[in-house]
């Protein structure tokens, strides 16, 4: 038995919503973790550079003390400082933060996009190499 010529449009179409709806799921993790930032703090024993791009020769933007509450947007890998090269993105500000000296409170996701944000050369605290 065959369907009338009116319906196949609507199954395509509903084939298609369908479809829609299973990548926006998959691409749903993506989503979460640029709105829900996980928490962490700073565990180096000085004052901790926030980077312009995932490696310690990037420009330094900003500080942190030991002890200061950050947040964490996604994670890459970058530059091996100590025997960790995954750098943290902070959701609160521009920039950039070696895991090394990071202590989060939860599970950190990758960045979607890998996403650098500009850079230069600046010599880090103790135990974080400078250019």
């Amino acid at each position: 038995m065959t369907e009338p010529r009116a319906l196949i449009p609507v199954k395509r179409a509903g084939l298609a919503t369908v479809a829609m709806g299973v990548t926006v799921a998959l691409c749903a993790p993506s989503i979460a973790q640029a709105v829900s930032p996980v928490g962490g703090s700073v565990a180096a024993s000085t004052e901790q550079f926030v980077r312009a791009q995932p490696t310690a020769n990037s420009k330094a933007v900003g500080t942190y003390s030991k002890g200061a509450r950050v947040l964490l947007a996604c994670q890459v890998h970058g530059q091996n400082v100590g025997g960790n090269d995954l750098w943290y993105r902070l959701a609160n500000r521009d920039g950039w933060m070696s895991a090394r000296y990071v202590i989060s409170s939860g599970r950190v996701g990758f960045c979607a996009n890998g996403g650098g944000t500009g850079g230069g050369g600046a010599k880090g605290p103790k135990g974080d190499p400078g250019p």
